[in-house]
């Protein structure tokens, strides 16, 4: 049997990983560049799973080389890799990854490591990358199954029943399953695999979206998305799609949510990155618990949301000039920082933001966040 669930590692094999972790960084992204090929070469049905843009723009390559990096750098220690397995267990689950996937994975996987460092197949090195690969797939194996609750991964067929515009470039999909059943209650700061249709694709392509309705509304599900004028999904959600049209949808998953402290909260977005931050503060709102609002966008007329928005404790800063908001980009150093913290927006954004919440060494902050895309360095 190939697969089998491996959740521990000799230390002769870790002893390699950290020996040859220099030469995998120095060739990352042939590696996974010639995995990426060989995958969707042989197995072509698995184009659907993935988004196929972030293939064009490395995006997606980066992000599994890091992932590669991560794992062998905590290899003696992976326990500090949780939250990353469960950031990925969650991605994993809204697009319907099982435990049969992963033999098809490590195959190709190791197949390009061989081939672009010459290594033999039955060589010590082998092995213990091979190890190492099993090891990070019986974790997340686990994770997954627990989060699918013993069930197999069914999607949702749900029909668009309405759409509302949210802003410039921003609007919300109101969908209502198709059998009539009531969705299952999601925790606010929640995503779902959207999974779209269309003729002039070869195959179906899957995104993930903030559910932005409240919880308590099991009748129908809301998610909102901003056109991005070279995006093909997003522009085929809000140029193309009407209503009635048919679309499959996954189970809520996703482990940016409050926890069940009453400590008050900073939370921090910037553009679209406000969609799962507003769900959590109209939460915050529900349970009585403090919080205070920054955000940064282009225009008011830009910021989704803005008229619920304006009746909460906030900041917002604003490219344009205008009376009564900051001018220019986020600056964290004119607010309060909260011992929690929870963040969403660009790369870019992110990385700022964090790097000044660290620059400060409040030992008692406890940084969340949430971005959109494949998993990237924050």
């Amino acid at each position: 049997i190939f697969w089998k669930r491996h959740l521990s590692m000799k230390q002769e094999h870790k002893d390699i990983i950290k020996d040859t972790l220099p030469l995998v960084k120095d060739q990352g992204l042939k590696i996974v560049t010639n995995f990426y090929q060989r995958l969707f070469e042989k197995n072509p049905q698995l184009k659907g799973m993935f988004n196929m843009t972030h293939q064009v723009d490395v995006t997606q390559r980066q992000a599994l080389l890091n992932s590669i990096i991560a794992l062998a750098e905590h290899i003696e220690n992976p326990e500090k890799l949780g939250d990353a397995l469960d950031l990925i267990a969650h991605k994993h689950a809204s697009v319907g990854v099982t435990e049969d996937h992963y033999p098809i994975v490590a195959t190709n996987l190791m197949e390009a490591i061989c081939d672009t460092l010459q290594i033999e197949p039955n060589s010590k090195i082998h092995e213990a990358w091979l190890e190492a690969v099993k090891f990070a797939a019986g974790v997340l194996i686990g994770k997954e199954k627990t989060l699918y609750g013993g069930r197999k991964p069914q999607p949702i067929e749900v029909a668009l029943s309405n759409i509302v515009t949210e802003a410039t470039d921003v609007k919300s999909f109101i969908f209502k399953r198709t059998d009539g059943k009531d969705f299952k209650p999601h925790i606010p700061g929640q995503y779902v695999s959207l999974d779209v249709f269309s003729d002039q694709w070869d195959h179906s392509m899957k995104r993930q979206y903030t559910i932005t309705g409240v919880p308590q509304d099991t009748t129908s599900l809301q998610i909102t998305t901003k056109l991005d004028p070279e995006g093909t999904v997003s522009r085929h959600l809000h140029l193309s799609s009407k209503i009635g049209d048919v679309f499959s949808i996954s189970e809520p998953f996703g482990n940016f949510t409050l926890d069940e402290s009453n400590a008050p909260i900073l939370f921090v977005s910037a553009g679209i990155g406000i969609t799962p931050i507003y769900s959590l503060l109209k939460e915050c709102e529900r349970r009585g618990r403090k919080f205070h609002l920054v955000h940064g966008d282009r225009s008011v007329e830009h910021i989704p949301f803005y008229s619920d928005l304006k009746k909460v404790p906030k900041t917002i800063f604003l490219e344009e000039v205008r009376d009564g908001f900051e001018k220019g980009y986020v600056d964290l150093t004119k607010a309060s920082i909260e011992e929690q913290v929870y963040l969403c927006g660009p790369q870019g954004f992110m990385q700022s933001q964090i790097g000044y919440l660290r620059s400060i060494k409040m030992d008692s902050l406890k940084i969340k966040y949430e971005f959109f895309g494949s998993l990237e360095d924050i």
